[in-house]
């Protein structure tokens, strides 16, 4: 994972499209192995991707020219939600490059 550069609006999207897809899967995998109350799979499924998805919304932050500091928005879940959505409408912005580096592989 990486957590400098930049994301663009298309890479956060698909990421999330992909998220809630895989969000659905393991949903229906819990309810099939353990009713309704069951989130085995689930919680597993939302583990695996957590690192992933904070390295991607600190990338989405750098591509708008915001620090990826303020992805600790996301502790609070009402307004993390709605952050998320507002970042991945904002335009690139072509000040976003100062987080690139170039000299790292």
């Amino acid at each position: 994972m990486r957590f400098d550069g930049r994301a663009s609006r298309s890479e956060f999207w698909f990421w999330a499209l992909w998220w809630a897809i895989g969000n659905i899967v393991t949903n229906l995998i819990d309810t099939v192995i353990g009713g309704s109350d069951s989130n085995v799979v689930g919680g597993l499924w939302a583990l695996a991707t957590l690192v992933g998805f904070i390295a991607l919304t600190v990338r989405r932050l750098h591509d708008v020219n915001f620090s990826g500091l303020l992805a600790l928005l996301f502790i609070i879940p009402p307004i993390g939600v709605l952050f998320a959505i507002v970042i991945g409408c904002i335009p690139s912005v072509r000040e976003g490059a100062r987080f690139d580096q170039p000299n790292r592989g």
